[in-house]
């Protein structure tokens, strides 16, 4: 940006710096995202600036009532409470970056009704039936079938088996998958450099017919660090693994994304009674909150059949002694 446009555009400047200087940090899609979400909330503060609403548009200066205001504007266009988060969520980090200001937290403070969201419905996972007919597919194939739809299926298996975020799919890397294929050690992480740590997970034992597979015809098409790779040896792009994900949904008759199989990875743990503390642990979470909010928690039919069945162990139905 030019001076001058930085100067008419204060925010936005900020917003640019912030992303430039969180470059290897962020995943590309998420850069992505911010490069058209940025650009968006610059046009929305410029224009509550103009009308009087707001007193500033420098992120080092906007002050508590400049973010109520904000969000009033986003609840009166209907946005949905996902939505307004996401754009707080950028402001608030822009702010923080540029002059460690906290007016965002500060406003969620003095004004929490505005900030209050609808009950969090859990997305749903891929149920058992399909799942079955995932791996009943993925387990027929051969050599035949040829490098790019064993690909495709070596990525969709191990993003369900292992809970794999699409950035860390991608810089998953040989040297650190277990030769038995039981668990993969990841060094790059959602957070990298910052919150994030690096973390050893374990692969559900569905997965290792179709990798050993995919592995077995792998050196002959790449040559490569990262397990997926494309011809040129980097990490397979965001389109391209969207790509071989369509491939699989065709085949099962049945969308889903990457999300969906990092969910059903995280359920399928707690279905089978693992505490929900360990499955935060390997999805990399720092707290439960985020594992039982979004991704797993115990289903209510399970937990109905485990309370009546302790029950009838121990003899207290019906009366019983």
């Amino acid at each position: 940006m030019t001076d001058a446009a930085e100067m008419r555009h204060p925010f936005l400047s900020a917003a640019l710096t912030f992303m430039e200087s969180y470059k290897g940090v962020y995943s590309h899609g998420m850069m992505v995202e911010l490069s058209r979400r940025y650009p968006k909330i610059d046009k929305q503060l410029h224009g509550l600036w103009k009308g009087g609403k707001i007193s500033t548009m420098d992120p080092a200066k906007l002050k508590t009532d400049d973010i109520k205001e904000y969000v009033i504007f986003l609840r009166t266009r209907g946005l949905r409470d996902t939505s307004i988060a996401h754009d707080i969520c950028a402001i608030s980090n822009v702010c923080k970056y540029t002059g460690e200001n906290n007016c965002v937290d500060m406003a969620r403070v003095h004004y929490p009704l505005l900030f209050m969201s609808h009950r969090h419905v859990r997305l749903p996972v891929m149920e058992r039936p399909v799942f079955d007919k995932f791996f009943t597919i993925a387990d027929s194939l051969t050599s035949d079938a040829g490098y790019m739809m064993i690909r495709a299926y070596a990525v969709t298996a191990l993003t369900i088996c292992a809970g794999l975020r699409t950035q860390e799919i991608q810089h998953a890397k040989m040297e650190f998958l277990d030769k038995d294929l039981q668990f993969i050690f990841l060094d790059h992480v959602k957070g990298k450099n910052t919150y994030g740590t690096a973390r050893t997970v374990p692969i559900r034992p569905e997965c290792v017919p179709i990798m050993r597979l995919y592995l077995s015809i792998r050196d002959q098409n790449v040559n490569s660090i990262y397990i997926f790779a494309n011809r040129q040896g980097k990490f397979l792009s965001d389109d391209k693994l969207r790509q071989d994900k369509d491939k699989v949904c065709v085949d099962l008759d049945f969308h889903f994304d990457f999300r969906m199989c990092r969910r059903t990875y995280a359920q399928y743990l707690v279905d089978e009674g693992f505490p929900i503390d360990r499955v935060s642990v390997v999805l990399g979470h720092s707290n439960t909150r985020t594992t039982e909010l979004a991704y797993a928690r115990p289903r209510d039919d399970r937990v109905v059949r485990q309370i009546v069945d302790s029950w009838s162990k121990t003899n207290k139905i019906g009366g019983k002694k």
